[in-house]
């Protein structure tokens, strides 16, 4: 196990190791991640990381984002722009900043982040890199507060009422949250995995959750699975560009919610 500390998320992301989202991204198509395609950061992504960047490592924030707001129908807005973005660092409007120093500020006052984000017992944004099933791997949890041995990590969502757990629950199953937990558990040894899902329109509420037996099981079965598929991706070449199956037509059946929905 080797652990880093103070890297970039840039310079993490350059190196070796798969990474919760690759699991996610092989399971959704293993061609894709083959050809290594990847999608733009959108503006709610970028305002998360910004809301992450302010709770958790606001001594960095300088280092990881600019903050203006560029006219790119000009030449000089368009020049601007180009050397904002070459930098590496995040760029955000204004107001965007404004949303992320907002819900930083106001989880900042809650008794949960007293209680949990102590920085003399525990590490923010610390990459974690070993080897898993013969397999190159890392992790970089949010927060990982080493007395409690829990690992806490922020989700952030501009949904109306995100935090509510039937929302969140959707989230958790759509977007994998809980492949990436159990990933970090695998690799850090941690004990609990607890998700904090903030809210990014006022009043800024957030909830604390974590994810019972059902789920870390599932997470286990389909890492093996997109495990297996990594160690065999010279299969996966052009004839295999058809999102799923081979070309040939596949039967859809109605699902069960569509029913209940009557």
């Amino acid at each position: 196990m080797e652990i880093i500390k103070d890297l970039t998320n840039e310079a993490y992301r350059a190196m070796d190791g798969l990474s919760a989202s690759d699991i996610k991204a092989i399971l959704a198509n293993p061609y894709k991640f083959k050809q290594g395609i990847k999608r733009s950061a959108s503006t709610a992504q970028n305002i998360g990381s910004a809301i992450h960047g302010l709770i958790l490592e606001p001594e960095n924030f300088e280092r990881d984002f600019i903050i203006a707001d560029f006219d790119r129908r000009t030449k000089s807005g368009k020049e601007a722009s180009a050397n904002a973005e070459a930098s590496g660092k995040i760029l955000l409007k204004p107001s965007e900043f404004e949303t992320a120093q907002n819900v930083a500020d106001s989880f900042k006052e809650t008794e949960f982040f007293k209680e949990h984000f102590i920085k003399d017992f525990g590490e923010a944004e610390s990459s974690y890199f070993c080897e898993f099933e013969g397999v190159k791997v890392k992790c970089r949890p949010d927060y990982f507060n080493l007395s409690k041995n829990i690992i806490i990590d922020l989700k952030t969502t501009s949904n109306d009422n995100g935090a509510n757990p039937n929302e969140f629950l959707k989230a958790v199953a759509n977007y994998g949250y809980y492949i990436q937990a159990k990933w970090y558990l695998n690799i850090t040894g941690a004990k609990n995995f607890i998700f904090v899902a903030l809210e990014t329109s006022e009043p800024y509420c957030f909830a604390v959750y974590e994810l019972d037996k059902s789920f870390i099981d599932l997470a286990e079965e389909k890492i093996g699975k997109a495990l297996s598929i990594y160690k065999n991706l010279a299969y996966y070449s052009k004839e295999y560009k058809s999102e799923f199956g081979d070309g040939e037509p596949q039967i859809l059946t109605a699902p069960a919610w569509l029913f209940y929905e009557k």
